[in-house]
């Protein structure tokens, strides 16, 4: 978790406090523990011992050749295993989005009388309806500016696990702890070399940073880049 944190701050690693860092991502840690994620990683681990090409790889590091450039990258988890219907692969990518909205998890503390008593004693509400599909919205978008990311990881695996006869990425939000699986259309070659082709075309096209869309958000916060720009400096300077 750590390692992925300071992935994420690039070369501003030296701002990270790392016992501040451990106590913030404690939770996150917890979240994993308790999840469907980890339950399929342990399990696809067992199946895959001592068979050669079966298994989880972590941190998975790639390079391909496309017509305009070298696409390149790290897996989080790679789950390899095989079944009556072949060989079958799961990209999995955690991610540490923090969310304005509450998780389906979380309860609200109430204070009521016990029946025949006059003390006070805590319960707890169940979550609102209405925050579950808030929620939902966020992760829905979240994932959306990973389907870029996620189809080259899926490209990857199509070029070098070539018997895969299944492949199939999640994205894993840690803080809810919440899974979203790209529709497998988006995960077919063709569709990722596309993309990824065009894409590269868009940025050897274009000359200059007006050709770039700015669209700041929450990764602003742990942003490389926020040195120089002025948009990212604004959104962080409103919130």
């Amino acid at each position: 978790m750590l390692r992925l944190r300071e992935a994420e701050l690039g070369d501003r690693v030296a701002e990270l406090d790392r016992e501040r860092a451990v106590q913030d991502l404690e939770p996150l840690a917890r979240n994993y523990l308790s999840s469907n994620v980890r339950e399929r990683i342990e399990s696809v681990r067992r199946a895959g011992e001592g068979r050669e090409g079966l298994g989880v790889l972590s941190e998975q590091r790639f390079r391909l050749r496309r017509p305009l450039g070298i696409l390149t990258g790290t897996i989080d988890k790679l789950l390899v295993w095989e079944d009556g219907n072949g060989l079958s692969v799961e990209i999995i990518d955690f991610k540490t989005n923090r969310f304005r909205f509450k998780t389906f998890t979380d309860q609200k503390p109430f204070v009521r009388k016990r029946k025949g008593e006059g003390q006070l004693s805590f319960g707890f509400l169940a979550p609102e309806p209405d925050e579950d599909h808030l929620v939902q919205a966020e992760v829905n978008a979240a994932a959306a500016d990973y389907e870029l990311q996620m189809q080259s990881y899926a490209l990857a695996a199509h070029e070098l696990i070539s018997k895969a006869d299944r492949i199939q990425v999640t994205l894993h939000f840690l803080d809810p702890n919440l899974e979203k699986r790209l529709p497998r259309l988006l995960l077919e070659r063709d569709a990722c070399a596309s993309a990824i082709d065009e894409t590269m075309l868009a940025i050897v096209s274009s000359n200059s940073p007006e050709s770039f869309e700015v669209r700041p958000a929450d990764h602003c916060r742990v942003c490389s880049f926020q040195d120089l720009c002025g948009a990212g400096r604004k959104w962080l300077a409103e919130k």
